[in-house]
């Protein structure tokens, strides 16, 4: 909760939505609030007896509340928002954030860890994605995917007695939609009239 309140006043600020020369502040923060993880490690380390698998899958829809907290935020506080969360589900440790926490990451810092991130989820970015952007936007869909894989496998352990199951599986789906739309979106775009193919010549 506290990581996504701060998230937000960042967002506000960068929407101009607050007074000038108080995002920086704002910004600095933020670091604490999204470097926090106590909770999550707690739940995802809980031995619970027959409620573990609810509890690691509880972990898993924090590690995806951070995610969506760090939509929009400067990428050098998107690595705290989901570093930890990230490393402990899929194995990637973030990148190093730079020691002034209002300076920005090393250029293609971001875009590197994320695909990294997607591929050790299982879901790379294909070749095909040429762009920065498109690679960005199916390195973020790969890594939710990666998340979404990890909730499944615990939802498919949790008792049926009570309404969380139904709930995961909601969640997964939802996830399963969104990756496969965001391929389409990117991988099946036409190309505008007059320009190269973007991979390449068009087929004859």
């Amino acid at each position: 909760m506290y990581a996504r309140r701060a998230g937000d006043r960042v967002k506000k600020d960068l929407a101009g939505t607050r007074q000038p020369g108080k995002l920086h502040a704002d910004e600095a923060a933020a670091v604490e609030p999204l470097k926090q993880t106590k909770a999550f490690d707690a739940l995802l380390d809980a031995n619970v007896g027959d409620l573990s698998h609810e509890a690691r899958a509880i972990a898993i829809l924090s590690a995806l509340d951070r995610m969506e907290t760090a939509r929009g935020l400067p990428k050098h506080l998107k690595v705290y928002a989901v570093g930890r969360p990230n490393e402990a589900l899929l194995g990637v440790s973030p990148p190093e954030p730079p020691e002034n926490v209002l300076k920005p990451l090393k250029g293609g810092a971001w875009l590197a860890y994320l695909s990294k991130t997607a591929s050790a989820a299982g879901h790379p970015v294909p070749d095909r994605a040429r762009s920065l952007t498109d690679r960005e936007l199916l390195a973020w869909g790969g890594t939710l995917m990666g998340l979404g894989d990890k909730l499944r496998a615990e939802t498919e352990l949790v008792s049926d007695t009570t309404p969380l199951k139904p709930m995961l599986g909601a969640v997964v789906a939802r996830l399963e939609n969104e990756y496969r739309a965001s391929q389409a979106a990117v991988l099946l775009e036409p190309e505008p009239a007059g320009r190269p193919h973007r991979y390449g010549p068009k087929p004859r």
